[in-house]
């Protein structure tokens, strides 16, 4: 196991009993023909990433159902061979004998407890992750928690396990194979392990069911608004007075929980016309996933606003925590949300005429109408009531002619 755990680099390595034969290396010289007698079958390794969960599951199994006798005797082969951890059990219990679980930490150079969620690179041998039941289904778990990685064996299939126990003896000056207390039966312990939540309705106050975790989990005390970013968080827009403004906003999240969205409050000059979550415009609240976006269109109308001021007010969204707490949780929400500005332009400005010119101009239009249609009046009556007298002039130019001028 040190073997393995030392090729690829891995925090902790699991071989079964089973696999394992004869009483040990005495000192001196190895052959290969002693890895060989030590180790029969011709298996590669096999990688996975595990939670503190799916490890306590593999040690739980394997010490309750154990003989400690032989791995020749039934269920003798399923005790696991470790490195990089050690456990703690007690074959007088009766159920779960498993006590205690601690991982060896290269940086405080420690063994450390096991912890339930944290993520653990293991390795093991092809056999035990893909053929011994039911250890498959612990190195592959179907409700996997996030990060967790399940078995392979793809890049390991050319170099089988004796090669690369010889390699590393090969890179070790001496290898100690005394007992260094990796499995240890403590007959006097009476409590034993248990990383099991059994189910949602045994969660205590202020937590709930995580089924990613299989595992009762703190409540958020208010949903994350940090990873909630608008695409703008001032939009700014402008439009002539009586037309309208259009503009674009996108919501994402960042964050790695979900988070539900609801529209609180928007400008009633500037309504939502389209989005890419449908639903959300009609009232409803909107799951939006993590890694995800939602795209929100608005219409401005300049109708109601005055001219040539420039006009802001929030739009305003409620963000409630993710769904998964099952209703367990308290509801509890926080708000977000982006300022929308338009300059409302004047229309353009004609040569018009002040008031008080237009009706100076109009009066003066008026006398001389009625000017001319006095002038008009007088000119018929003189000509109907009154004789024109001619003007005679005699212009003799010769005694024989004459002209007549009026």
């Amino acid at each position: 196991t040190d073997a393995m755990r030392w090729k690829v680099g891995a925090e902790i390595a699991f071989l079964p009993s089973g696999g394992l034969r004869g009483p040990g290396w005495p000192a001196g010289e190895v052959r290969m023909s002693d890895i060989w007698a030590a180790q029969p079958y011709a298996n590669f390794l096999c990688t996975a990433t595990l939670s503190g969960l799916n490890i306590f599951k593999i040690l739980d199994y394997s010490t309750s159902v154990a003989t400690f006798t032989s791995t020749f005797s039934d269920m003798g082969d399923r005790l696991m061979q470790v490195s990089g951890l050690r456990y703690t059990y007690n074959t007088k219990l009766k159920e779960s004998r498993l006590i205690a679980v601690e991982v060896w930490d290269e940086k405080s150079r420690q063994y450390l407890p096991l912890e339930r969620l944290r993520l653990y690179s293991v390795v093991t041998d092809n056999y035990l992750c893909s053929v011994m039941k039911p250890f498959p289904d612990f190195f592959s778990p179907v409700n996997k928690m996030e990060g967790e990685v399940p078995a392979t064996s793809t890049n390991f299939k050319d170099i089988l396990i004796q090669n690369i126990v010889e390699e590393y003896l090969e890179n070790t000056a001496t290898y100690n194979t005394a007992v260094q207390g990796r499995l240890l039966n403590n007959t006097s312990a009476q409590v034993s392990l248990n990383f099991f939540s059994s189910s949602e309705s045994k969660c205590p106050a202020g937590s709930f069911w995580s089924g990613s975790a299989q595992a009762c989990s703190l409540c958020p005390v208010k949903p994350s608004d940090e990873h909630l970013t608008f695409s703008e968080e001032l939009l700014e827009l402008e439009a002539q007075k009586g037309q309208n403004a259009e503009g674009r906003v996108v919501l994402s999240n960042r964050d790695i929980l979900d988070a539900s969205i609801l529209i609180k409050s928007s400008p009633e000059w500037a309504p939502f016309t389209n989005s890419t979550a449908p639903g959300i415009l009609q009232g409803n609240e909107h799951t939006l996933h993590a890694g995800e976006s939602i795209a929100f269109d608005l219409l401005v109308s300049t109708i109601n606003l005055e001219a040539g001021l420039r006009v802001q007010e929030p739009i305003t969204f409620t963000v409630k925590g993710s769904n998964k707490t099952s209703g367990f949780c308290a509801d509890s929400s926080t708000e977000i949300k982006f300022d929308l500005s338009i300059l409302v332009i004047p229309p353009p400005q004609k040569n018009y005429l002040s008031n008080h010119i237009r009706i100076v101009g109009l009066a003066v239009m008026v006398m001389i109408i009625l000017t001319s249609l006095a002038f008009a009046i007088w000119v018929i009556y003189y000509c109907e009531n009154k004789v024109a007298v001619p003007l005679l002039f005699l212009v003799k130019r010769n005694p024989t002619e004459s002209y007549f001028v009026w």
